[in-house]
């Protein structure tokens, strides 16, 4: 929806871009003639949102904000790329754990504070943990030596990506906040 209300709002001429916050994406709209910028949920209404509301919401860290991962207008080359995130998480179902690795890197090479493209990095390494069968070993010496290289390299990429992550702000959600956000969109579903 977000999407859509940019393509129409930039035909109109209106100065309307996207934003993130953890797991949304959202509009800004800045009124040429004061200068103010609006935050507008496009699911409901349109209604603008302050950046507080949207930090109760969708919490983030103060880095994250700080480091513009979260809350900025993004540039037409950042949307497209937040756009691609779907495609992240299509690879990352139909277990495509290359191709959701390739994809994340052109998204990254345009947009380089998508941090879930970062997550999902991080994420489709941990999978090919598993698929490689490697998953059940804790270090390197428990590791058939054949396996050791392809063991290091994985765990080394988790670790990487992850610390890059946490190091622009990004913070796993907690159970609580994974709940409060599922009731979230299942309330939105329902209305």
């Amino acid at each position: 929806m977000p999407f859509l209300f940019i393509i129409l709002g930039q035909k109109l001429e209106l100065n309307v871009t996207a934003s993130t916050a953890p797991l949304h994406v959202f509009v800004k709209y800045t009124d040429d003639e004061t200068g103010m910028t609006y935050n507008l949920e496009t699911t409901s209404g349109a209604n603008p949102a302050r950046d507080s509301w949207l930090r109760q919401g969708f919490p983030m860290t103060d880095t994250a904000v700080k480091n513009g991962i979260y809350l900025q207008k993004l540039t037409r080359k950042e949307t497209v790329a937040v756009m691609a995130n779907m495609l992240l998480q299509h690879y990352y179902e139909q277990k495509q754990f290359g191709q959701l690795i390739a994809t994340a890197d052109v998204i990254l090479a345009h947009y380089p504070k998508a941090v879930s493209a970062i997550i999902y990095k991080a994420s489709a390494h941990n999978q090919l943990l598993k698929t490689h069968g490697l998953w059940r070993y804790r270090a390197p010496d428990e590791v058939p030596q054949q396996k050791q290289d392809t063991f290091k390299y994985l765990v080394s990429r988790v670790n990487a990506y992850h610390n890059q992550a946490v190091g622009m702000g990004w913070r796993p959600p907690s159970q609580a906040e994974n709940e409060a956000y599922l009731k979230k969109v299942k309330q939105e579903v329902i209305n």
